[in-house]
């Protein structure tokens, strides 16, 4: 019990720590920042309105042994919304520990942090690239054909309480930072901007279309299955549809919603990480225009 509280007051404090230390290297109070090549970039990528889409967030040149990372991501436009982040296929060692903030509505803004865990040493993140994160984004059914930029420099208003009681708001500007193992040492990684290109279907000729398409709605089964802890879900859909990907457990409680938004025709692939979830039978249900399809898969770890 003593244990577990010391790692949780550990690890506040440290990301209070890291927190305090970029703060004053961003407002020019610190003296300098340390030289970093990292850089930290969002995948642009092509939709249309109304499509449920992922963008991987990526570190690239990574030439120091972080301890921590922190990127906050901000969408620019009311067209897209933020649904959630994945961290499945992701660089995060095994010994470190992600959240995200807000991590039940992130809507317009959010915040990815990745922390080692409280083992000594500290444990680092030093491959040179990779993934860190997938984040899950719905473009609204009316956004306009154009760009949806996703950018992470931008300025929040923090609340404290003022010296006569009255709250006193002041401004903090977020940007992407990494530190060293002491947690004391900042990163400042460029950032290269990303989003998403959004453009309206374009008409082809009956003679011109494309035959690969699949010519039914189709739900195949889970690979691997059994699985641990992170299975693949393929699907088909012969036309544009409104589509939602549920997985349930045995007692038909909801666990997690993978997909849940309109998309074109094509065959897609859904990754379920079911880390958190006991091993057991669970059913995966995918509903569209002409119906639903269940299938069934087990976890066993």
């Amino acid at each position: 019990m003593c244990h577990t509280y010391e790692k949780k007051v550990w690890m506040k404090t440290r990301a209070f720590l890291i927190s305090m230390v970029v703060m004053l290297a961003v407002t020019g109070i610190s003296s300098s920042a340390w030289s970093y090549s990292g850089i930290v970039s969002v995948d642009t990528i092509q939709a249309e309105a109304g499509d449920h889409v992922a963008i991987p967030i990526r570190l690239s040149n990574n030439d120091e042994s972080i301890s921590a990372l922190s990127v906050p991501l901000h969408i620019g436009s009311p067209y897209a919304t933020i649904d959630s982040v994945s961290f499945v296929g992701s660089l995060l060692p095994d010994d470190f520990v992600p959240w995200v903030d807000p991590p039940d509505d992130p809507n317009d803004s959010v915040f990815i942090t990745l922390i080692g865990t409280w083992t000594s040493p500290t444990p680092t993140i030093t491959v040179s690239e990779g993934i860190i994160a997938i984040m899950y984004m719905t473009v609204s059914p009316s956004a306009p054909d154009g760009y949806i930029p996703i950018d992470s420099f931008f300025t929040t208003v923090d609340t404290y309480p003022g010296p006569d009681g009255e709250p006193v708001e002041v401004p903090r500007i977020r940007q992407v930072l990494a530190s060293d193992a002491t947690g004391m040492i900042v990163y400042l990684p460029d950032f290269v901007e990303g989003g998403i290109i959004v453009m309206s279907p374009t008409a082809v000729d009956d003679d011109s279309k494309d035959n690969n398409l699949p010519s039914s709605f189709n739900l195949a089964q889970n690979y691997p299955n059994p699985f641990n802890p992170v299975t693949t879900i393929e699907y088909s859909i012969p036309q544009g549809s409104h589509v939602k990907l549920e997985v349930f457990n045995i007692l038909g409680q909801s666990v997690v919603t993978l997909v849940d938004g309109h998309q074109s025709p094509g065959t897609y692939t859904v990754d379920f990480d079911a880390f958190n979830q006991p091993s057991g039978i669970y059913f995966y249900r995918l509903t569209h225009s002409e119906g639903a399809e269940t299938r069934k898969m087990t976890l066993v770890k």
